[in-house]
């Protein structure tokens, strides 16, 4: 009888036949780089995984979202804190630093910021109260003598001139006794010309109550 048969088929050599009852491999390792996650399929026996990988991708990036939002909330508390300026802040110190833009200060220039008489460029000037935006000072001199000059602006009231603010803006040393028999307080920043100095009811008040502008020789440095 013929074979009809066939001839038996060979098998390939180094080739496993799989058992289609056995389950199937499945990828226990999340990649953790988007190359490696894009190259896995989101369908087909690998899924799971797929979605894993992913999961894990959408956590990371959230808490960087989460850690980014708090550095910023941060950032912002410390600039508002530190370094913003409210409107009356900004007037005022766009006022001083007109005054004192020479090397010594010009009472050309003070009287020029402040909107004084020019006569108080030859003589001193003692000024009434007054207002500069939000805030009121009562009172001040502009004293001009050929060795130097002294402006002041006293008690002011109204919108508060921080003093961090102060300090912060013309980098002014930690409050110190103005006089010798204490009682008046002042924060100050030296320059080679003299002192610009914001006064202070009390060592840790908020707000700054005067200013002066002071070029006389007796408040330069000493070398």
């Amino acid at each position: 009888m013929e074979n009809t048969t066939g001839p038996p088929s060979e098998v390939e050599p180094n080739r496993t036949r799989l058992d289609s009852s056995a389950p199937l491999p499945t990828a226990n390792v999340c990649y953790t780089s988007s190359l490696a996650c894009s190259r896995q399929s989101a369908t087909g026996p690998f899924a799971d995984s797929w979605l894993s990988c992913h999961s894990a991708r959408m956590t990371t990036r959230g808490l960087f979202l989460v850690s980014a939002l708090a550095a910023l909330v941060v950032l912002a508390s410390w600039w508002s804190q530190n370094r913003s300026r409210t409107e009356n802040e900004q007037l005022l110190f766009s006022m001083l630093d007109a005054s004192i833009a020479k090397t010594p200060p010009d009472a050309a220039d003070i009287i020029a910021a402040f909107d004084l008489p020019e006569a108080c460029q030859e003589k001193t000037c003692f000024l009434e109260p007054g207002m500069i935006g939000g805030f009121s000072f009562n009172g001040g001199n502009l004293r001009p003598p050929k060795e130097g000059l002294i402006f002041v602006l006293e008690d002011f009231k109204g919108s508060c001139i921080r003093t961090k603010r102060a300090q912060t803006y013309y980098d002014t040393e930690e409050p110190r006794q103005n006089c010798s028999h204490g009682g008046c307080w002042g924060t100050h920043a030296q320059y080679s010309w003299g002192i610009l100095s914001f006064g202070l009811d009390k060592r840790n008040s908020t707000c700054v109550s005067s200013v002066v502008i002071n070029s006389m020789p007796y408040q330069r440095p000493r070398n």
